[in-house]
This record gives structure tokens, C-alpha cells and sequence, in this order.
């Protein structure tokens, strides 16, 4: 390993676009740095945390038994599921699933390093809720919402309006068992021994944007369990992406109307096609 103290990155196989575009520049710079995703978290990695004589110490070995420690820098990119043994019950998984996040989330108390995005700040600004209300503070025209899991209580957005979308509340996506795009294989077939899996399909499944139609009607009841967000269809003539680090600003617009699969959820756009200027 390099001298230079290394750059910890935290991801999901499922975004390797973002972050292998990263650490190609990571490499360019001759910057040492370590990609952990989620899926592999402890399936590739021992994680070892002590306190001992007043020291706090943090190690992780890779698969191939190299030592990483005293990270300089974490990028928080995304937020995924470890992959657990198909053996492992629902509770199993849960109680693995909360020891793992636990110790994920105890990093920026143990790590000295600098935090990209702060765990706090990822998960605060994870909520919609709180983000719309702070728009609206802030003097950004918003509009009208309702976040409920009554089917009766959006019938007057409904009437009122020509066209509603609907989305999740949260940006979570179910944890699906992961292909593995490094090696062209499943995760469970990159450890045949292990019968790995967790979920049921290949590729992560998203709920995206959608139009609210009369296909829609028989699955309203379903919304018990699950809030969702309605709003009014509002046209737009592009998206915009927003980043700021520390007090630099950079701005992204993608031409998510010159593809017709993109016009209510430029995700939806094949990634290949992606127009940004």
C-alpha cells in the first residue's frame, strides 16, 4: 500500500457508474483510497474497532488480506443492503442487517476524517418531507403535496387537478440480490460456497416517478401500509443537479425531455443516452 493515508468510499455496486468514474480520477491523482459497497460489506471485509489504552483504532481487511486504516477522507456516495446467507430467516437478517448499520454509522465517531456527505447531514436531507418544507421557507415555489396513506384523502387533488404524479417518500430501493458487473457474475456466484442472496430478483428495484392513472385504482387501497407523495404534473423544460462542497458550487442540467422515458424521471433515461451540458 502507498504511504498516503487512503480515501474510504461507501457505495452500492448498483451505482458503479458514479463511483468508477471517481476513482478513475482517484487514480490519475495517485490517491490511495479503498471502495467498500454495501452489498460486499461484510462479505468481503473484516472490520475490526478497538479502545483500548485510550486508543481508538480502526482496521479493515479486504479480501485479499490488505490492511486499511487512518483514512484522511470518506465519501458517503450511496447507501445499500449487505448481502446475507440465503440460510439467514427474516430476523436473522434484520439483526445482522441493524449490527452492521450500527457500526457504519459509529464511523464518523472513530474515523479523524473528513466527511463527504456527513452521515447526519445524508440522512436529514434524505427526507422529502423536511426538504419541501425548507423550500418553501427559502421562497422556492412549491407545490401543492399531499403525503398520506389514505386513498380517500388525495380524491381532491384529484378533482382539482388536470394530471397527478406519485413517488415514494423515502429514496429507498428493495434490496435485491446484485450483479456484479467487475467479474460478470452474481454475488452468490462469485462465492458458490456461501449461497448468497438477499431478496428475490437480480437488480435493484426502484419506484420512480409516475403519472397517476386508472390502472392506478385497484392498488390504492395498498397505500395503508406505505405513504406515498402526490403532486401535480408540473411540465418542466430540463432537470437540474446541484451540488455543493463546502462553499463550491456545481450545477448539472440533464435534457430529460428530449427522451420520452425520461420526461417525468430522467433516471428512467438509459444511462448511455444521457444528455448533460
Amino acid at each position: 500500500m502507498s504511504l498516503t493515508r487512503p480515501i474510504l468510499i461507501l457505495s452500492s455496486i448498483s451505482d458503479r457508474l458514479s463511483t468508477s468514474r471517481v476513482t478513475e480520477e482517484l487514480t490519475k491523482l495517485s490517491e490511495n483510497y479503498l471502495l467498500v459497497n454495501f452489498e460486499e460489506v461484510v462479505l468481503s471485509y473484516n472490520w475490526s474497532f478497538s479502545f483500548v489504552d485510550d486508543q481508538v483504532k480502526l482496521h479493515i481487511v479486504d479480501e485479499k488480506g490488505r490492511i486499511w486504516s487512518d483514512f484522511k477522507s470518506v465519501w458517503l456516495r450511496r447507501w445499500g443492503y449487505p448481502t446475507l446467507p440465503s440460510s439467514f430467516d427474516k430476523i436473522d437478517r434484520d439483526f445482522c442487517f441493524t449490527e452492521i448499520n450500527s457500526l457504519i454509522l459509529s464511523l464518523p465517531h472513530i474515523l479523524t476524517a473528513k466527511w463527504i456527505n456527513p452521515i447526519n447531514a445524508e440522512r436529514t436531507a434524505a427526507l422529502k418531507i423536511r426538504q419541501l418544507i425548507l423550500a418553501k421557507s427559502l421562497n422556492f415555489e412549491t407545490p401543492n403535496t399531499i403525503v398520506t396513506n389514505d386513498p380517500n384523502s388525495i380524491s381532491r387533488l384529484v378533482d382539482n387537478e388536470e394530471t397527478v404524479i406519485f413517488k415514494p417518500l423515502s429514496g429507498y430501493s428493495i434490496p435485491t440480490q446484485i450483479y456484479d458487473a467487475r467479474t460478470h457474475s452474481y454475488i452468490s456466484e462469485k462465492y458458490p460456497n456461501a449461497d448468497l442472496y438477499y431478496g428475490e430478483t437480480v437488480e435493484s428495484r426502484i419506484l420512480f416517478t409516475q403519472e397517476l392513472t386508472e390502472e392506478h385504482t385497484p392498488y390504492l387501497q395498498d397505500m395503508k401500509w406505505s405513504p406515498i407523495i402526490f403532486q401535480p404534473r408540473i411540465e418542466k423544460a430540463f432537470d437540474l443537479r446541484v451540488t455543493f462542497v463546502g462553499t463550491s458550487c456545481f450545477a448539472c442540467l440533464i435534457n430529460s425531455q428530449k427522451h420520452e422515458e425520461g420526461k417525468l424521471d430522467f433516471r428512467r433515461i438509459s444511462r448511455g443516452c444521457q444528455e448533460q451540458d
